[in-house]
């Protein structure tokens, strides 16, 4: 994942349309969440610290990923992520766009750059996590810098496309963190985005218990209509958003609820352990927000 060096602070303006009025929602983890009267983005405010929030993504934070889905075989993890590498992929090139220079903020392990490389790109990926860089480093994906966006210094007009999945919540300030985006694209350039979505069923039936609230981790929950406002304020342009998801295994969801919801967990291994199909990847087209833009030429 990647963060910003910034310190903790109270947000005075929303990041995605600038209103200065937000109303409180409610309190999770001992975090106070807000949401904009103007756009309703819903997100944390008062922020921890970077120094707090940077250490989330070190070594232990893999591993409690990968406790928590023991027992689905490491290979099989490794397919359906590659699977959703391939998705996203296939939608960067629906554009038309000839393979070019790729750069993946919050690259983790760099399963997308592999699925990326193998499609003939050209890659690079940033990394806060030092552990989770050096995997990348070593499975010989693309370039990857240890650090943060700002830290990379990459030149302007470089890169072709700039993705970022499950990464644009983690920021303190996202919008700062996207004028980066717009300064290394190529004038043309494409930034892809997938996050969890505010709009979506999961996280209107569940409201508040929603599994992807989890600060200090995630500090911002976008749907549609906000994420366009914040890429609009950026300077992008032709901005469209749209629902996705990801390949998963009902045996991995039932896993990782486990932790959050264990109620919903039980439902889903109940309902469907018995059937082949539950450890059979499977492409779930909800839950998460996919948006990207332009660099104008």
């Amino acid at each position: 994942m990647q963060s910003q060096g910034v310190q903790s602070q109270e947000l005075s303006r929303c990041p995605a349309c600038n209103s200065a009025s937000f109303s409180p929602a409610f309190r999770h983890s001992g975090y106070q969440l807000v949401r904009c009267d103007m756009c309703r983005l819903l997100f944390v405010n008062p922020q921890a610290p970077a120094m707090v929030t940077d250490q989330i993504y070190e070594k232990v934070y893999f591993d409690k990923r990968d406790v928590a889905t023991g027992s689905v075989a490491p290979e099989k993890v490794k397919e359906f992520r590659l699977l959703s590498g391939k998705e996203r992929l296939a939608d960067i090139e629906k554009t038309k766009r000839p393979p070019g220079r790729l750069l993946d903020v919050g690259c983790a392990e760099g399963f997308f750059l592999e699925s990326a490389k193998a499609g003939g790109w050209e890659c690079y990926g940033v990394e806060l996590s030092s552990f989770g860089a050096e995997v990348a480093r070593q499975a010989g994906v693309g370039e990857i810098f240890t650090g943060t966006l700002r830290d990379a210094k990459y030149p302007d007009n470089h890169f072709d496309v700039v993705t970022m999945f499950d990464v644009i919540e983690h920021l303190h300030d996202p919008k700062v963190e996207l004028e980066e985006v717009l300064r290394i694209l190529k004038p043309g350039g494409m930034y892809y985005t997938l996050t969890p979505d505010a709009k979506s069923p999961p996280a209107r039936l569940m409201g508040k218990r929603w599994f992807e609230i989890k600060p200090p981790e995630h500090l911002f929950y976008f749907s549609g209509g906000n994420m366009q406002d914040l890429l609009r304020s950026v300077g992008f342009e032709r901005i469209s958003s749209h629902s996705g998801g990801k390949v998963l295994t009902l045996e991995y969801i039932a896993l990782v609820l486990s932790r959050t919801t264990p109620w919903l967990s039980t439902v889903v291994r109940a309902g469907t352990g018995w059937m082949p199909i539950y450890r059979k990847p499977i492409s779930f087209k909800t839950g998460f927000l996919i948006a990207q833009g332009l660099k104008p030429n």
